[in-house]
């Protein structure tokens, strides 16, 4: 559930990531990507194992960031979106929460 500031009450208790972690995890060039797509985003969505977000990149992608236990992980629906791949869609949906959604 979001809160009214845009950060979900699980958040305000531990943020769990950060983003270095998504740099160590996909590379710089996907961050950038990452970066570029995060305003595409929608239907943000959030509970306490995962963020998961719509991605508008050409088509319409699904891509979600696991973010409970460790390491994280990520799923995607897009042809690089491998489970465990960081695509520039998870990327994206990564970046986007960290912002505030």
């Amino acid at each position: 559930m979001m809160t009214a500031r845009g950060r979900s009450r699980w958040w305000q208790r531990l943020q769990v990531f950060g983003e270095d972690d998504l740099l160590a995890l996909a590379g710089r060039e996907r961050l950038e990507r990452g970066r570029v797509l995060a305003g595409t985003i929608d239907d943000l969505y959030e509970d306490e194992w995962s963020i998961c977000g719509t991605v508008h990149d050409g088509k319409a992608y699904l891509a979600m960031v696991h973010h409970v236990g460790s390491p994280l992980s990520c799923e995607c629906d897009c042809p690089d979106g491998a489970p465990g791949r960081w695509c520039e869609h998870v990327v994206a949906v990564g970046l986007c929460y960290l912002e505030g959604g």
